[in-house]
């Protein structure tokens, strides 16, 4: 058997099985609810002046103008209890597992 055709195999034998496709209520979770997509159109005027908002479906990154805007940022929200990642760099998650209390904490912390 040529070397090429015995790593192919002992590669295929060393991966994993294929990760099977979502069923049953974990699917769900990773769709944008009504009060997310009002939430991130809510934080995309509040941010007009200063910044950005890029999103895609129930993802979105919230861009400013400079690293320091960004850090206060940061702060106010972890400061209210709204976590999302150190960097504008990073993309934030919406789903229907997020509340509408959430979203309006997130919004009011992020004024």
């Amino acid at each position: 058997m040529p070397l090429g055709e015995q790593t192919g195999l002992s590669i295929d034998q060393s991966c994993p099985p294929p990760l099977e496709p979502l069923e049953g209520p974990q699917l769900p979770i990773l769709l944008p609810s009504p009060a997310s997509q009002v939430g991130a159109d809510a934080l995309e005027e509040g941010l007009r002046e200063t910044g950005r908002v890029a999103r895609v479906g129930a993802m979105l990154t919230v861009f400013l103008s400079d690293q320091a805007g960004f850090a206060a940022f940061h702060r106010r929200l972890r400061e209210a209890g709204v976590l999302i990642a150190p960097s504008q760099d990073e993309a934030w998650f919406v789903s229907i597992a997020h509340t509408d209390e959430d979203v309006q904490r997130t919004l009011e912390a992020a004024r």
